[in-house]
């Protein structure tokens, strides 16, 4: 797989149009402030939410064992498909 691993990955968050589907719950935020220290795939995350919009940016900074591991049942999944 030629896909990247490390690195910075930024992620907008949005959840007002989830009110628009019928879903089993909806979640919203007025105010979230989350930092995770993802030590078994290796990446460190923030994630910070304002009435229902927000960012999540999130840094791997070493490909662990873990990681390699779904890496390459991903490659397998997408072979067969």
């Amino acid at each position: 797989m030629g896909e990247r691993y490390k690195g910075v990955f930024v992620e907008w968050i949005e959840e007002y149009s989830q009110f628009w589907q019928r879903c089993n719950w909806y979640t919203f935020h007025v105010i979230e402030l989350e930092l995770e220290n993802d030590e078994v795939m290796g990446g460190v995350e923030f994630t910070v939410i304002v009435l229902g919009l927000g960012l999540r940016v999130r840094w791997n900074h070493t490909e662990t064992e873990a990681a390699a591991d779904i890496k390459r049942q991903v490659g397998e999944i997408t072979e067969e498909g």
